[in-house]
């Protein structure tokens, strides 16, 4: 005949159960805090591609429409301070390349338009997610854009 235990579980028992949970608790807290973490780098980092953009858009801007040919080619470095702190190591160095051609417009009017066709290429490097820990990896990030800056416009 089967003896049946009505006692219960034993210490040993509860206190196996209690690592195990411990254990799971622990693994679900890490992967959630990480996934969060990383989310919102992310999210910060994609602001510091659009500052980087209104940037490198402002210093085209202020050169006069006579001087924009001389952007052309131009390479150069932006520090991005995307998350806003003193801190510098957490900051950004972009690259960027600035092209600028001459186009006449036939479209736009009946009289011919001409104006500059600006075209930025920028890129920054980017934490990959899961690799934030002891051996962070990187990858590529890029935005390009294109401007037109007419001629006898005021911006």
């Amino acid at each position: 005949m089967l003896k049946i235990n009505n006692k219960g579980a034993s210490l040993v028992e509860y206190i196996a159960s209690l690592v195990i949970s411990l254990v799971i608790a622990y693994l679900f807290v890490h992967t959630i805090a990480t996934i969060y973490l990383i989310t919102f780098k992310e999210a910060k980092r994609g602001k510091g591609g659009i500052s980087l953009k209104n940037e490198i858009e402002q210093q085209i801007m202020a050169e006069d429409y006579a001087n924009l040919d001389l952007l052309d080619g131009t390479t150069g470095q932006i520090l991005l301070d995307d998350r806003g702190t003193d801190d510098t190591s957490d900051d950004i160095m972009a690259e960027y390349t600035i092209n600028i051609s001459t186009v006449s417009d036939n479209y736009t009017t009946t009289a011919s338009l001409e104006y500059k066709r600006i075209e930025v290429e920028a890129t920054w490097p980017e934490l990959i997610v899961g690799s934030e820990r002891d051996n962070p990896t990187t990858k590529t990030e890029e935005i390009s854009f294109i401007l037109r800056r007419y001629q006898n416009v005021n911006y």
